[in-house]
């Protein structure tokens, strides 16, 4: 098993890792098993029931989970979809958007979909929440809190819309991940925080829909004191997106921006090994 959430495979053999997995961007072909005794739920009572009765390890079975998750609260999960076509909705609108039912749990998910598309306030998803996602497809806006690692996953939005905000995250992880947007990707951005965010063989692209003048990543904050980020790129590609020229038009990127100015104390970049902030 891979750090006790499934063994990583493939379509031809569910054991091993692909032998020749793409340089960059997410691979339908890496999958992760599900555990042999994972509960199997069909419905979103049968979800609702299966984490109040105390199961742990969940298979979701085909469909929409608009699931009532407040007993998760505190709570190790792990959450696992029989395919992309097992959709989690995440559709409580808590303070500025975020949804509570998650808060203070360890969760991850697994070969589903994480959809919060339905939320119209800045800070969508679950907050409050270590998560680890697994060869998903997450649908809409999602705002992250403490320690969050995507592998194999594709993120999906468009619009006025980022993929992520980092947010209330200290630990940010991406690999082999697909960000698809309307020229609004990753923004790392929070208050009061030290967030190091990691992004390694990802694949950036903007659907050039609209004007945004971004660049794939975005970091800054108006709390220029109290803040630092450190962000680490490697093997990584951008397909579309801008200069962006607001504060930081030495960068001349359109892979990363430095949209509040931050000085070195607050910010340190380093791509493919060369330190350039």
């Amino acid at each position: 098993t891979k750090d006790d959430i499934g063994s990583p495979g493939d379509k031809n053999d569910t054991n091993n890792p692909p032998e020749f997995a793409p340089a960059v961007g997410d691979d339908d072909d890496v999958t992760f098993d599900v555990p042999a005794d994972a509960y199997r739920v069909t419905t979103a009572a049968e979800l609702e029931a299966a984490v109040a009765a105390g199961e742990t390890t969940i298979l979701l079975a085909d469909g929409e989970y608009n699931a009532d998750m407040n007993a998760t609260t505190g709570k190790t999960l792990k959450l696992y979809g029989e395919s992309k076509n097992a959709v989690l909705k995440s559709t409580k609108e808590g303070s500025e958007g975020a949804d509570y039912d998650f808060d203070g749990s360890t969760v991850s998910f697994n070969g589903l979909t994480i959809d919060t598309s339905s939320h119209t306030g800045s800070y969508k998803g679950w907050a409050r929440m270590n998560g680890t996602y697994n060869d998903c497809v997450i649908i809409g806006e999602h705002c992250l809190y403490g320690t969050s690692e995507f592998n194999y996953c594709t993120l999906n939005t468009s619009g006025d819309n980022y993929n992520i905000r980092t947010w209330g995250a200290d630990s940010v992880e991406f690999n082999n991940c697909t960000f698809n947007s309307s020229g609004k990707a990753l923004l790392v951005y929070g208050e009061y925080v030290t967030t190091d965010v990691k992004v390694d063989a990802c694949e950036f692209n903007d659907d050039e829909t609209t004007d945004f003048v971004k660049a794939a990543i975005e970091t800054g904050s108006d709390r220029k004191p109290n803040d630092y980020y450190t962000i680490t790129v490697t093997n990584t590609v951008v397909n579309g997106f801008a200069i962006n020229t607001t504060n930081c038009s030495d960068v001349n990127s359109t892979l990363w921006a430095n949209k509040n100015g931050l000085d070195h104390n607050n910010l340190n970049v380093v791509v493919d090994g060369v330190d350039v902030y």
